[in-house]
């Protein structure tokens, strides 16, 4: 139990290089076309987390968890089609890869099959279905796996928010921790592909927007 709660500690830290440190996953652009502005960051948050992320990567990584390295290649391939921008898809699996390539340099063990496949493009390597499967290897439970995955993407986007200038260190934790609790009762839900559905508009039309002389890939 100790070694899991040290272990869930590192996954979940904002210094560990998921490969969302070079993502605003459309942050930037929203700022940029006025959609996202300081008055407005806690209920961009909300929508993220409770609208797109439970009923999209939470459930895809909730999947990934059950499978094994001989089955994952066949299953990623089937969610592939739930990406449905080009966009989407190269950003995911990119942060996906970093994520990965990070993994393997620490813990090779539980990793370096995956990146075989990886690299010789046996499979896809979306951020979400890497995280479940790795989470997994390392003796998480699901319902840790999901905890983490929540976790890693909400810091990420507050990050974000924050070298954007439109919200404090602070006042991102305070929205943040408003949504724990939302979070941790949607983690302890059960749930199958077909449930997969998490649509925010403006989020994913400013993950699709092109912004000049970005600071994020996205």
């Amino acid at each position: 139990m100790t070694i899991d709660f040290l272990r869930s500690l590192q996954l979940a830290d904002s210094g560990f290089p998921t490969g969302s440190f070079g993502y605003s996953w459309g942050l930037e652009a929203a700022v940029y076309k006025g959609l996202l502005t300081k008055n407005n960051f806690s209920l961009w948050l909300e929508s993220e987390m409770l609208d797109r992320w439970a009923f999209f990567d939470r459930i895809i990584l909730s999947e990934a968890w059950s499978k094994n390295i001989h089955n994952f290649l066949l299953w990623e391939k089937k969610i592939d089609r739930f990406f449905w921008s080009k966009k989407q898809k190269k950003d995911s699996i990119g942060a996906g890869r970093v994520y990965l390539e990070s993994l393997n340099r620490f813990d090779s063990k539980k990793s370096s099959d995956l990146l075989k496949m990886l690299n010789e493009n046996k499979i896809y390597g979306h951020l979400s279905a890497l995280q479940g499967i790795t989470y997994k290897m390392m003796g998480l439970s699901r319902y840790q796996s999901m905890l983490i995955g929540a976790h890693v993407n909400s810091q990420s986007l507050i990050s974000a928010a924050v070298r954007l200038n439109i919200v404090s260190s602070m006042n991102g934790q305070i929205y943040y921790s408003e949504l724990i609790p939302k979070l941790a009762d949607l983690c302890s839900r059960k749930c199958c592909e077909d449930d997969i559905g998490g649509f925010f508009p403006s989020g994913e039309i400013a993950l699709l927007s092109f912004r000049p002389n970005s600071l994020f890939i996205n």
